[in-house]
């Protein structure tokens, strides 16, 4: 099991050294970034993929943005604020 810092709330403030120590297990698990409606789902593959949650016309939803390491954790940031920004509209 991957130590993660829990915080307030219970998630954690995602970081590079979090995100490559995140092992797979037996079931899929979510890493969220406390602050941002960012989330990283580990699959039991070891698949790692970024996931945005937010409000889309008063439904909850959770959508794909990209996967890592070839969407960084910079990026995946940036892309979930603009979708929570554009959800807003």
């Amino acid at each position: 099991e991957i130590p993660v810092p829990v915080t307030r709330g219970g998630m954690s403030n995602l970081t590079d050294a979090l995100i490559r120590s995140a092992k797979p297990r037996d079931r899929y698990y979510d890493l969220n970034d406390r602050g941002t409606p960012l989330m990283l789902r580990v699959k039991q593959n070891g698949e790692k993929v970024w996931l945005w949650r937010g409000r889309v016309e008063g439904k909850q939803t959770t959508r794909i943005i990209g996967s890592y390491p070839e969407m960084k954790l910079s990026e995946a940031k940036l892309e979930a604020l603009r979708l929570k920004s554009a959800a807003k509209s």
